[in-house]
């Protein structure tokens, strides 16, 4: 692999760190538009992007009309969510409705990443439960889809329950990619993470955000159809849509880069962001995917570089790069503890 240059620091003009990555845009017909370092289409871990997939099964199990979910629900089974009150009494909604409670999820523990929150949470002494986890949504979410198929809850994180087995299907069909190529490791929340090449990951986006029913996006001029054993055709995933845009804050939280673009583009751009350097982005209008991967996973380093890219891009307009929070996130200059500008971050790409 050959990764590029994507950012680079500087402390009194002298360079201080460098963040090389992958920068590319991709069509719905798999046709590749713009790339900035070469991956040689090597796999890499979709982590927490691939959230609206494995949630896209309360869909096609029939789960999301069974148990009468909302789309605020909906959205934080797809959400990294950052642990306030609003994301954790929707996913314990979730639970409620389909009967089991926040012990029966399997995701583990760590404090709120809000920090309001978990400032509130040690004042008050108050100890951390796997609500306040930033995948306990998609582990609720994975419950429901057992709960509507009569699966077995005990060992829904075995990649050997249906329920596994079905989301690594979805994945390769959303993304075009053969199932037996795909990687397979543990996250850490301890569900099963896929890996697959990072233009697939975008493929696999617009599949899915632009589905409404039967047919999939084209892929190299051939239209697909997906079937599978379990639920026949696909249904259409609209609600996935919208509950990224209209719950951003749900999707991640406060100064969340994917609630920002989110919030700023009016909903035409959905974006979610993954550990390990990832972002997923896409561009409804222009049916196009921009996907970011920083190698160091430096989350300063990833949002500079994703907003600079939807700058070039011009997917984000003059006035929301203005905006407060947006160019909190994009702010190019170091500066020290008393606010005085000591370095820069500069973008070093080109699309």
């Amino acid at each position: 692999m050959k990764p590029a240059l994507l950012i680079e620091t500087t402390r009194s003009q002298l360079t201080e760190t460098q963040h090389y990555g992958f920068i590319l845009v991709v069509d719905k017909k798999e046709k590749i538009l713009s790339k900035t370092g070469d991956d040689e289409n090597k796999n890499f871990w979709f982590r927490s992007a691939a959230k609206p997939f494995q949630a896209s099964l309360i869909i096609k199990s029939g789960a999301y009309d069974k148990f009468n979910f909302t789309l605020e629900e909906l959205a934080v089974c797809c959400a990294s969510h950052t642990g306030t009150e609003q994301h954790t009494k929707t996913v314990q909604s979730v639970l409620d409705k389909i009967g089991l409670t926040e012990t029966d999820l399997q995701c583990g523990i760590h404090d709120p990443l809000d920090k309001e929150t978990r400032d509130y949470f040690i004042k008050n002494d108050i100890n951390s439960s796997q609500l306040q986890n930033n995948c306990s949504g998609k582990h609720a979410g994975m419950l429901a889809v057992c709960i509507a198929n009569g699966w077995n809850i005990e060992n829904y994180l075995e990649l050997s329950h249906p329920l596994q087995k079905e989301i690594t299907t979805t994945i390769a069909n959303f993304c075009n990619f053969d199932e037996n190529n795909i990687n397979i490791g543990t996250d850490g929340c301890s569900a099963p993470v896929h890996a697959l090449p990072l233009y697939k990951m975008g493929v696999g986006f617009l599949n899915l955000f632009l589905n409404k029913g039967g047919l999939l996006a084209e892929a190299e001029g051939r239209a697909k159809l997906v079937r599978n054993a379990v639920y026949g055709e696909q249904p259409s995933y609209e609600n996935i849509k919208k509950a990224f845009q209209k719950n951003p804050f749900l999707i991640g939280g406060n100064e969340r880069l994917d609630t920002e673009i989110i919030k700023t583009s009016c909903g035409n751009l959905i974006s979610k962001t993954a550990a390990g350097g990832l972002c997923v982005t896409i561009n409804l209008e222009k049916e196009q995917a921009l996907v970011v991967k920083i190698l160091d996973a430096d989350m300063t380093a990833r949002s500079i570089a994703i907003i600079e890219a939807l700058k070039q891009l011009k997917w984000l307009s003059k006035d929301a790069l203005e905006t407060q929070k947006i160019a909190k996130l994009y702010d190019l200059k170091i500066k020290n503890l008393k606010n005085h500008p000591v370095g820069e971050i500069i973008p070093k790409f080109t699309l």
